[in-house]
């Protein structure tokens, strides 16, 4: 008697001393025999007592890839790999029992295949046997393992999906939601899943939603499309929803719905759309054209006071119209390089057209137009449009005044200097008529003053400034004239001029060229004595606000007993008067020479009127 002890169970094999042979295989019932060897499946018998394959059918010798003869020589654990107690264990409980155990079998090529071993005893000729039917289910695993893995991948797509997943029948029960839709709605899985769709759904919008789930039903493609979520506190969002069916033998069987969540988007959209409304609400309130255009020029938005002005109806100018063609074909060219520079990101000042009406009547129109950006992308021309026609009948009439202004104005320049020059022309016989030295001298300088203001009007007379001196030409003809006057030869005393180009008000002007023709006309008369040589230097510079006036000769100078704070001579007692009247200040210096230094400040033109 042999035991084979497993797990404290004691199994006792009767009478069966010796290994089962295949004779005994051969020997045994005839119609067994026919069934192991012409079976399809895969059948082995085994000696129960000490694991040897006894015998295997040809479809086991196929499967393994051995010879029949090669397979009775081995032993089960050399195909099944297990150790010797879980083989003893699995033929216990086949003998007494039967067992069905998934193993691995390893093949002649060295291929390991999943096997289902279906595992039995019987008795041939009073002995027992273990027969082992054995089904390849390696790729049944495989695929088990697949759809496994698969349903892994799915759940946690379906939990981690940043989006909300709801998972519904046909009917709108929800079957499954993921954590985020849990967040979202507040309220558990056990408090969604079984209910109906409506529960986070507003009762007006359940019949959109019901529409949704028939088109699915009935085979249509839907694009995403935005609804309204209600939570467990009341709060709505709205999510942009894509139902997607779930299909089974061309059967819809359920509808996945996942969800972006747009609310913000939403609230950034009504509020762009607020915006859009009062802009076009002050649109329509300007009295100006207020135009947008795409990036052709066809017109997209005009208020009421465009359509009023060029004689549109609303449909015609923004459906018919493109803004070029409001122009007149002569500015069409302008108006397109305009258009191009602006796209381009230069910013233009106003223009100015000529425009049309749908009469085709004409006027005068400034525009100013700016880019339409949209996410960082010019996407068309926005612009103001202003009717002028008034303005410029205005402006005409101002200029045709203006004109008229100008002219008088040159003539009373004109009229002034001639004047003088009649006043100088007099002081001039005056001197024919009078013997006194000291008189000749008097009406001399006289001559000279009126002189050095006519030549202001002249300058005024023959310039397109009405109210300014450039005082560059201003101290050459002065110092000419008083060169002239004194019958003063260059070769005798040289005038150098250093003036900057400076202009100077009337207000400033007069007096300035009185003080200059005063100090120069002492010069010529006294600071050069029989017929001596030197120069008379005249500088105007600016400095900050100020100006700087400089007259300087290298003459024999002033006599040391002169006392410049009691001078009486009516030359000098009006420079410092003159000065005075500029806001200036005069400095003399006398050696060598004399130099008068006078700093002063334009002075602000006083209304007279």
């Amino acid at each position: 008697m042999k035991k084979i002890i497993v797990q404290k169970q004691e199994i006792v094999f009767e009478n069966q001393k010796t290994s089962i042979t295949i004779s005994d295989i051969l020997n045994s019932d005839v119609t067994f025999r026919m069934l192991f060897e012409h079976n399809n499946s895969i059948m082995t018998l085994l000696d129960p007592y000490y694991g040897k394959i006894i015998d295997v059918n040809p479809a086991a010798a196929k499967f393994y890839g051995y010879s029949r003869d090669k397979l009775r020589s081995m032993y089960i654990n050399q195909i099944n790999m297990l150790s010797s107690e879980i083989i003893q264990d699995a033929m216990i409980k086949g003998i007494k029992e039967g067992s069905t155990y998934i193993f691995p079998h390893k093949l002649s090529n060295g291929e390991i295949r999943t096997v289902e071993v279906l595992n039995s005893a019987i008795k041939i000729k009073g002995k027992f046997i273990l027969i082992n039917i054995i089904n390849d289910i390696t790729h049944r695993i495989e695929m088990e393992n697949a759809l496994r893995e698969s349903e892994e991948k799915y759940r946690t797509l379906f939990e981690e999906d940043p989006n909300y997943g709801i998972l519904l029948r046909t009917d709108g029960i929800i079957i499954d939601v993921n954590k985020n839709a849990t967040k979202l709605l507040g309220l558990s899985k056990k408090e969604l899943i079984g209910k109906h769709y409506s529960v986070f759904t507003k009762p007006e919008d359940i019949e959109f939603r019901k529409d949704k789930i028939n088109s699915i039903l009935q085979g249509k493609l839907l694009e995403p499309f935005e609804f309204r979520f209600i939570n467990k506190k009341g709060d709505i969002f709205w999510i942009k929803v894509n139902l997607k069916p779930v299909m089974n033998n061309e059967k819809v069987i359920y509808i996945i719905l996942i969800g972006l969540d747009i609310t913000e988007n939403k609230k950034a959209e009504n509020k762009l759309q607020e915006s859009e409304k009062k802009y076009r609400d002050l649109a329509e309130l300007l009295p100006q054209t207020i135009f947008e255009t795409d990036l052709n020029g066809n017109i997209t938005f005009v208020n009421r006071v465009g359509h009023q002005i060029f004689g549109y109806d609303p449909e015609e100018l923004v459906k018919e119209v493109n803004m070029i063609q409001i122009l007149v074909p002569e500015d069409r060219a302008r108006a397109m390089k305009n258009n191009q520079r602006i796209l381009s990101g230069e910013r233009l000042p106003f223009g100015e057209f000529t425009a049309l009406k749908k009469d085709g009547t004409s006027f005068q129109i400034i525009v100013n137009t700016n880019p339409i950006i949209f996410e960082d992308k010019i996407i068309g021309l926005r612009g103001i449009l202003v009717d002028i026609t008034e303005l410029k009948e205005a402006e005409n009439k101002i200029k045709t005044s203006l004109k008229e202004k100008e002219t008088l104005l040159m003539e009373i320049h004109h009229r002034v200097k001639n004047n003088m020059q009649i006043i100088s022309s007099l002081l001039n016989l005056q001197k024919k008529y009078v013997d006194d030295e000291e008189a000749v001298n008097v009406l001399q300088e006289s001559q000279n003053r009126v002189r050095s203001m006519a030549i202001i009007h002249e300058n005024l007379y023959q310039s397109k400034d009405l109210t300014h001196i450039n005082f560059v030409h201003y101290i050459q003809s002065l110092v000419y004239n008083l060169f002239y006057s004194y019958n003063i030869k260059e070769t005798q005393i040289k005038p150098i001029l250093k003036i900057e180009d400076i202009n100077l008000n009337m207000e400033t002007a007069v007096p300035c060229g009185l003080i200059i023709s005063e100090i120069i006309s002492n010069s010529l008369k006294y600071a050069f004595p029989n017929e001596m040589k030197g120069e008379i230097i005249v500088s105007l510079k600016s400095k900050n606000d100020s100006y700087q006036l400089c007259i300087s000769d290298n003459g024999i100078g002033l006599p040391e007993d002169i006392n410049f704070d009691n001078i009486k001579t009516l030359g000098i007692l009006l420079v410092n008067t003159l000065t005075e009247q500029i806001d200036g200040k005069v400095t003399i210096y006398r050696d060598p020479g004399t130099r008068y230094e006078i700093s002063f400040k334009e002075q602000i033109y006083k209304e007279r009127i």
